[in-house]
């Protein structure tokens, strides 16, 4: 879904967090992908989540559990003691 063209998608551009992260883009041409994954992703999820951007920006990713998001097969495949083939 492309939200180029939505009055939110335009206000979401501005904010100071989606404005500084888009000018580290060291390419241009990459800007309207990424920040529309990025709203896409805020207004489907995050949002629901947090109140703010920001709030995600700033969570703590030790607070994440990671590993209930990979595929119990995935992890196995994962496991140090295994040996390289």
């Amino acid at each position: 879904m492309n939200p180029q063209s939505k009055p939110e998608f335009t206000a979401f551009l501005k904010t100071q967090e989606v404005h500084e992260w888009l000018q580290t883009l060291s390419n241009e041409g990459t800007h309207g992908t990424y920040s529309s994954c990025l709203f896409n992703y805020w207004q489907n999820s995050l949002s629901k989540e947090f109140p703010r951007l920001w709030d995600w920006i700033q969570y703590p990713l030790s607070s994440v559990d990671c590993d209930s998001h990979i595929s119990a097969e995935s992890q196995e495949s994962l496991r140090p003691d295994d040996p390289v083939q």
